[in-house]
């Protein structure tokens, strides 16, 4: 029998455009704020700020996608993102840039799903497609359609240099911005094409026992990779910068490789991730993930450091799907939303060690990325050791 779509081609453009539009920004904002003379103690504060309200947008987005649907709670978020983009394009003070940042839930550096993820997308999927391989299979081919949004994101950042030439470096930033406050508009229309299966009604007030237990499992797993990649992957794009003297052209390029890479990545997850044990494949990807991180800040060259930062992108598209779906696979359906929300901000609360990243580079440019891979290594055991 022929599957419903439930508006899932809108969900893959708006994923397109998201990716193109968050990608940039968060790439390039890191770099703007050290253009506007912000000092790196001061930029991982903004991002623990950033980690922190998007906390309580997690929270909120959660609640409402249980009782009055996901496609509300993706609508929202998509929102919120926008607005604070578009106050990013038009700003000029510091202040307001700040702000603008904040309400936009940019977190700095761009992982390989960071456009593809927003609140309320696991949950629509999981509510919509109930089988197991069948949401690795669309959550993989949403990471490919995101990746390809990437690319093109990255290559609006390296466009900087050209753009710099015509109106000036801080100019420059914010016709980057301006762009990608269009696109974020775009997805978020996009958004108001989906549909969704009626789900049963919430029968607690939070969630069951069942599913709590199931999803602080997942928590304590996550913890440790999310302390890793806060303070390691938010500042990525200045510790290229410091670390090699390289410009927003180079970087911009070293992102457009390794999210066409990511591409690949979520090409063979789609084709056979579901093949394996997911906690497996899990603990295989996180482990790797850690060591390249480790071997990126241990590196004399830039070619080098480019290189092993390609290759955790390979290996994490390829990781994600697996992820997403091993962290619903316990939860009730009626629970799909407040699960995710909670383990989202679970996640996003380890990664407040983001406001380390600063002080830590301060001290010795390679310490988040040793430090960040030797937790991200460490959650792949961890995953293996309490899901089953």
């Amino acid at each position: 029998m022929e599957q419903r779509s439930y508006g899932y081609a809108a969900l893959g453009a708006s994923r397109i455009f998201r990716s193109i539009g968050l990608i940039a920004v968060n790439v390039s904002f890191p770099l703007y704020l050290y253009a506007l003379h912000l000092d790196l103690i001061s930029i991982g504060i903004v991002i623990f700020a950033t980690v922190l309200f998007s906390m309580v947008v997690v929270l909120i987005g959660g609640a409402i996608g249980d009782r009055y649907g996901y496609k509300k709670s993706l609508i929202i978020s998509e929102g919120i993102s926008f607005a604070g983009i578009l106050l990013l394009s038009v700003s000029t003070s510091i202040y307001l840039i700040i702000a603008a940042i904040i309400l936009g839930g940019l977190s700095g550096g761009g992982g390989t799903a960071r456009g593809t993820f927003s609140n309320g997308l696991m949950p629509f999927l999981a509510n919509n497609w109930r089988d197991e391989k069948e949401r690795v299979r669309r959550m993989s081919l949403l990471m490919l359609l995101g990746g390809f949004g990437s690319v093109i994101g990255a290559l609006l950042v390296s466009l900087h240099s050209y753009f710099a030439t015509i109106y000036g470096n801080i100019s420059a930033f914010r016709v980057v911005f301006e762009i990608s406050a269009v696109l974020l508009l775009l997805s978020l229309l996009s958004l108001f094409l989906l549909s969704e299966i009626k789900r049963p009604a919430k029968t607690t007030k939070v969630m069951k026992r069942t599913s709590m237990k199931y999803i602080l499992r997942i928590i304590a797993a996550n913890s440790l990779s999310g302390a890793g990649i806060g303070m390691s992957i938010p500042i990525l794009p200045l510790w290229f910068e410091l670390s090699f003297g390289i410009g927003t052209s180079y970087i911009g390029t070293v992102y457009i490789v390794y999210y066409a890479m990511g591409i690949l990545g979520s090409y063979l997850a789609r084709a056979i991730s579901f093949k394996y044990n997911l906690i497996n494949v899990v603990l295989a990807t996180r482990l790797s993930n850690g060591l390249l991180l480790i071997a990126m800040a241990l590196s004399p060259i830039p070619v080098l450091a480019s290189a092993f930062f390609v290759l955790r992108g390979v290996v994490a598209s390829f990781g994600s799907p697996a992820r997403s779906t091993v962290m619903v696979r316990g939860v009730d359906v009626e629970d799909y939303g407040t699960a995710t929300s909670v383990q989202g901000i679970a996640t996003r609360a380890s990664q407040m060690t983001a406001g380390t990243s600063g002080y830590l580079m301060d001290i010795a440019l390679p310490a988040p990325l040793i430090i960040g891979g030797v937790l991200q290594a460490a959650s792949g055991f961890a995953y293996k050791k309490l899901i089953k």
